[in-house]
């Protein structure tokens, strides 16, 4: 539709008759073109023309490297909690009570501190405790748990009218850390002492052992 502007098609090359235009010869698929300059005869070569690579790959390579930095930081931090549960392992600990009580009763603290959440639990056939051949599990397969409480807020608890027998009495805090488990072995019997039993748990990753003693002595 402009005057000024007209071209022929030729074998090859295309004839304008105007020598101030160019003139398209063709225009491939990917949008380059071959014109030709009308005094001279000669063809300019092609040119393909790729519009946003550069920016394209730039934000490719920036991804990577977020994706490569996110997965690094969660690895650390998989290591860190993984060397970290390593470090924090509970111990269990045990000790015996030389004297027969008439119930189980007594206080519990932590590291010399009162705790916020502990249980006492009691199992029978204490007897298979001792024995060093079985793993835990195996000895715990072999007990019945009989009585379980929860000390009040002063760490005093009070468990009565067990049989006669001999018991094991592990205070702990269910798996929850912070402190050491302490499995205590007690003899009950109506005819023993009012002893009560003040139990300390050792705090975890210290060196300090849990202990058990009458209340009121040093």
């Amino acid at each position: 539709n402009i005057p000024a502007l007209r071209c022929c098609s030729g074998a090859n090359l295309l004839h304008c008759r105007s020598p101030s235009y160019l003139c398209l010869e063709h225009v491939d698929n990917l949008g380059a073109y071959t014109a030709s300059r009308p005094e001279t005869g000669l063809l300019i070569p092609s040119v393909s023309v790729n519009h946003g690579t550069a920016s394209s790959e730039s934000v490719n390579s920036l991804s990577m490297r977020s994706n490569d930095s996110r997965r690094f930081a969660l690895l650390s931090a998989a290591l860190l909690l993984l060397g970290s549960i390593a470090v924090a392992v509970i111990e269990k600990q045990m000790v015996r009570y030389e004297h027969p009580i008439r119930a189980i009763r007594g206080r519990v603290t932590g590291g010399g501190q009162e705790m916020r959440v502990v249980w006492v639990d009691v199992y029978d056939n204490a007897r298979v405790s001792l024995d060093d051949s079985l793993p835990p599990v195996e000895q715990r397969k072999r007990q019945s748990k009989v009585a379980s409480v929860e000390p009040n807020d002063k760490g005093e608890f009070s468990i009565k009218h067990l049989p006669k027998g001999f018991y094991e009495v592990e205070v702990g805090n269910h798996g929850m850390g912070g402190y050491h488990v302490l499995s205590v072995l007690v003899n009950v019997d109506p005819k023993g002492t009012n002893d009560k039993l003040c139990v300390d748990l050792s705090l975890e990753g210290g060196n300090a052992r849990s202990t058990v003693a009458k209340c009121g002595t040093k």
